[in-house]
């Protein structure tokens, strides 16, 4: 890349600027999300001069709270994971945790259809079977099997676990529980469980020992938000500003061409999500990314998972969590549905949909999705009386241009690869062998991606790579 770039330099119309113009150009950092955010945190204190360069007009990208009642509903980012990481460590400084909340998750809920409630030992046994999996699978994947998708380890499990303790003649509940157990790893992981490949249950890994999921307050990511960007002025924000080219093609330094206009850069740090990276790497960069970065892009997985706010007048369910499966015919709800009341705002829920229910529900007005999910609910929940709700709060980030889907995950593809993370997060070196264009967010992190952790780290781990670069002299 460091040849190819300084063979561009005699191209007429080329992106020149001189070494002594460049080092006092600004770094810019694309995108105003987790990763970011903390990239200018530590750039401000590092007092190199930077601008963040961001396509909307607000921070956290995908973490994006919205005001609701005297809290804030999370449109993205729910949970943090673990206790080991500094997301963690913000939002328990901060008195953010819902400890009770948290508590309150249960393995063995019952699973509501159309033909009866499937619960008591059938669950507890199908729950018995599907703990082991996760230690399981990580084991299949150290042993070989990393590249073979859920789909495919699950089927031949789930097989064996028929086999046992005469449970052919409960065979149809148990198909029931199956399929909403790998609707909820859809849901979970924002894959498709045919593409989702072992290799994720041995390389993702929070650092927690206990592998919780922690639900915050009201205030939640909004003030984890205010506090991770607490010291970066107002005046090193350019919102509503779409990067839609990075030309490094100077080698020296960077020019962006943005929906507000042109923008000379001493280096760039790419922050957007992986999602925007498939789908505009061939034309945001001169020269084109190498073959070994596009390959990465392409590998990797990168998911659809969907939350929607159902506001009702009043609180009307019973328990905090409820798993729900519809007629085989449904794309919405065939292959099952889960919600779970908001802990602080009890007649508010949040439905959670994956796969190609996706897509359908982003297909369907506000009053239609409220129509179809009333429907659901009153030919499931048969014990209660389902009142119509007042409103939906959605964002379908599929539909973001500037997101494109959730999150990223490994597929059969980036496995082959080895450690595609990571070569994504591979720098662009400008002539003089520093980093010229750099990559952060969740998708560049090897071991917690799909996360605000991952992107906070990756935020980080690139300001120490370039104030290393800059110190080293040689």
């Amino acid at each position: 890349m460091h040849s190819r770039g300084a063979m561009l330099l005699p191209l007429v119309g080329a992106f020149l600027v001189s070494f002594a113009t460049a080092k006092d150009l600004p770094v810019c950092v694309i995108g105003a999300g987790i990763a970011g955010l903390k990239t200018g945190v530590d750039l401000e204190a590092a007092k190199i001069p930077y601008v963040i360069v961001e396509g909307n007009n607000r921070i956290g990208g995908r973490v994006h709270p919205v005001k609701y009642e005297d809290g804030y509903l999370q449109y993205g980012a729910t949970y943090i994971n673990g206790d080991n990481n500094p997301i963690y460590s913000i939002a328990k400084a901060n008195n953010l945790v819902d400890f009770e909340a948290t508590k309150e998750a249960d393995d063995y809920q019952s699973v509501f259809t159309q033909d009866g409630v499937i619960e008591g030992c059938d669950v507890h046994e199908f729950a018995a079977f599907t703990d082991s999996l996760s230690e399981k699978y990580k084991q299949f994947s150290i042993g070989g099997r990393a590249a073979e998708p859920f789909t495919e380890a699950f089927d031949k499990n789930y097989k064996q676990f028929l086999k046992k303790k005469r449970r052919a003649s409960r065979k149809s509940r148990f198909d029931k529980l199956a399929l909403m157990y790998s609707t909820d790893m859809e849901t979970e992981w924002a894959a498709l469980m045919s593409k989702y490949v072992l290799a994720n249950y041995e390389k993702w890994d929070d650092g927690s020992k206990d592998k919780i999921e922690y639900t915050l307050n009201k205030m939640g990511f909004k003030k984890i938000l205010d506090v991770i960007s607490s010291t970066i002025p107002q005046n090193r924000y350019k919102f509503n500003s779409t990067v839609t080219g990075i030309d490094y093609s100077s080698g020296n330094a960077v020019q962006l061409s943005t929906s507000s206009g042109k923008i000379d850069c001493s280096s760039a740090i790419v922050t957007v999500s992986l999602g925007f990276l498939k789908k505009h790497a061939k034309t945001l960069f001169k020269p084109l990314l190498s073959k070994t970065k596009t390959t990465a892009i392409n590998a990797l997985g990168f998911g659809d998972m969907q939350k929607v706010f159902l506001v009702y007048d009043k609180p009307w369910l019973t328990d905090s969590a409820y798993r729900t499966i519809g007629p085989s015919t449904s794309t919405i709800f065939g292959r099952g549905l889960g919600f779970d009341i908001t802990a602080w705002s009890k007649k508010t829920i949040q439905f959670w949909f994956s796969g190609p229910a996706v897509p359908a529900v982003g297909k369907l007005t506000d009053e239609q999705l409220m129509k179809e999910i009333t429907a659901h609910l009153k030919s499931t929940l048969r014990n209660f009386t389902v009142p119509t709700p007042k409103r939906v709060i959605r964002h379908m980030w599929y539909q973001d241009p500037l997101v494109l889907g959730s999150y990223s995950y490994l597929t059969p593809a980036s496995v082959a690869l080895g450690d595609a993370n990571a070569m994504l997060a591979e720098p662009i070196s400008g002539t003089d062998g520093k980093p010229l264009v750099q990559f952060a967010g969740e998708a560049t992190h090897s071991t917690v991606y799909q996360t605000t952790i991952g992107a906070f780290l990756t935020g980080e781990r690139e300001v120490k790579r370039l104030i290393s670069a800059r110190n080293n002299k040689s």
